[in-house]
């Protein structure tokens, strides 16, 4: 697996736990933990996509 790889795994986790934030708690807890945990997930995507361009194209 390559490094974008993991980081786009990373990401779509984040993205499953904000989900279930959102999904369970209520109040303060609920927007501070959706915006953490969306700070991160635009982070690793920012990560996934640089890594992706410096890898260049898949060979072999």
């Amino acid at each position: 697996m390559r490094t974008h790889e993991k980081w786009l795994l990373v990401a779509i986790t984040f993205t499953v736990l904000r989900w279930v934030v959102m999904a369970t708690l209520d109040g303060d807890a609920e927007t501070v933990l959706g915006v953490a945990l969306g700070i991160l997930t635009l982070v690793c995507a920012v990560v996934a996509f640089v890594a992706w361009r410096r890898e260049g194209p898949r060979r072999g």
